[in-house]
Parts: structure tokens; sequence; C-alpha cells
């Protein structure tokens, strides 16, 4: 995990110009997605454990008024 902060912005509140980000390594879960929610801008309740074979990747994850999906759980892979 890696935190980058910056200067805050006059619009801190757009995903490029965050005044902080985070980046984490991840792997995706299948089967995870969207809630029911009809705004389609929140990730579905995770599966509290999951498996996964795929590949690491890093993601840029940014504070939750600056993101337009919103997720606030993510789930523990088992090795």
């Amino acid at each position: 995990m890696h935190v980058e902060r910056k200067a805050v912005p006059e619009q801190p509140f757009v995903g490029a110009d965050a005044p902080v980000t985070v980046k984490v390594r991840a792997r995706r879960v299948r089967g995870w997605g969207m809630s029911d929610v009809a705004d389609g801008l929140s990730a579905a309740d995770p599966p509290q454990r999951a498996a996964s074979s795929e590949p690491v990747e890093e993601l840029t994850l940014v504070p939750y008024g600056a993101a337009r999906l919103r997720i606030s759980l993510f789930p523990t892979i088992d090795d």
C-alpha cells in the first residue's frame, strides 16, 4: 500500500484531482458486481472471504466523495 498526498485543489471532489490517493495490490473477484440500487453507482456487499486465481493488479483508490463508483468494503482473498 502506498499513500500519495498533494495540495488540495479548488475542486477536491474529482477523482483525478483528489488530494489523497491510495495505491493497493488486489485481485478481481468473479461474481462480485453492482448493487441492486437503481443508481448503479454502488458495489454490492462483497463476500467476507473469496477465492481468486486472477492476476494481481494495482488499483488507485480515491476518497469516497471523489469517486463515481462507491466501494466501502473489500473482501479478503483466500490463498
